[in-house]
């Protein structure tokens, strides 16, 4: 019977990590399974360490942690302190389902050589959406580290690629990429929307000979609120996300070859998408592939193609 060490990375939660720390403490086998809840402060400026301190003083098994060095990276890393077998990683707008633990259970039993598990996270909205948001969330919501929108109730792809929303990976094996150096990337850093860590985490744990699993059966929801999904928000994750894929590229061997391949894909991408149509959801879906490829060939060109930056 593993145990459970659950760690939720917060920046500025205020508005909903009490909703985070509910449904944690409202899992069927928390008392059993959960050994510790580590709430891992990344310089939060608003009151979510008062609301913290609320918990601590009603549930011995949380903990708070404060992590002055921005970066979800770094606010991940402390994961390291963790007690139980296996760490949770929760961020402060993922609610998980009450039987959530229940089949992480069946999931680590039946799977001995799993080192990364994600199960279903699903987009909620928490306000009513214009038809220009609800177009944006159909695209876009891949990208906001989500399996589904609004229900489990209709067939979704498989997920081949982990998440950091929900991630389970082994303690021992977090201490180990830890003592080895970590990780590159950094991260959301505030107002940064950069990503990448939870990819470069992951392939340092399949470089060790542990596989991935993603039971959809594990349900969470991701809260969403309107605000994430303007033009303008949607353009800063767009280019976060494609900042640190490049980043990634740019770490790996013949990562020339690959720049040069990648940069001509953006390029033919970029073209394409300079057709209007008629349909506004097409539209948009252009706009957005526009967005994407003139970051990557922007990050190509400050490194005159040949030089080779991290972070």
């Amino acid at each position: 019977m593993a145990s459970y060490s659950i760690v939720i990375c917060t920046y500025n939660g205020q508005k909903t990590i009490s909703q985070a720390i509910d449904a944690i403490l409202a899992l069927h086998l928390y008392n059993t399974h959960v050994k510790e809840v580590l709430i891992v402060d990344n310089a939060s400026t608003d009151n979510t360490k008062k609301i913290i301190e609320d918990y601590i003083r009603k549930n011995s098994k949380i903990k708070y942690i404060y992590e002055s060095k921005p970066g979800l990276s770094h606010a991940r890393r402390r994961a390291v302190e963790a007690n139980g077998d296996w760490v949770i990683y929760v961020d402060d707008d993922n609610i998980l389902d009450q039987h959530w633990l229940d089949v992480l259970e069946k999931v680590i039993v039946a799977h001995p050589d799993v080192g990364v598990i994600n199960g279903a996270v699903i987009a909620v909205p928490t306000d009513v959406l214009s038809l220009e948001e609800e177009c944006r969330l159909s695209l876009m919501y891949r990208n906001l580290a989500c399996t589904h929108i609004g229900s489990i109730d209709y067939p979704a792809k498989e997920n081949k690629n982990p998440m950091g929303a929900g991630m389970c990976i082994p303690t021992h094996v977090l201490r180990e990429i830890s003592q080895e150096g970590w990780l590159d990337l950094l991260g959301r850093t505030g107002e940064n929307l950069s990503s990448g860590e939870d990819t470069e985490l992951c392939n340092k744990v399949f470089g060790k000979g542990y596989t991935y699993i993603c039971d959809y059966r594990m349900r969470m929801q991701h809260l969403i609120p309107k605000s994430r999904l303007s033009q303008k928000n949607v353009d800063r994750l767009l280019e976060g996300l494609i900042t640190s894929r490049y980043q990634l590229i740019s770490s790996q061997r013949y990562y020339l070859l690959k720049r040069i391949a990648r940069g001509v894909k953006y390029v033919l991408v970029y073209l394409c998408a300079c057709f209007p149509t008629k349909d506004n959801w097409k539209n948009e879906c252009r706009r957005e592939k526009k967005v994407v490829s003139k970051v990557f060939i922007k990050c190509l060109t400050n490194d005159k193609l040949f030089c080779r930056k991290f972070g």
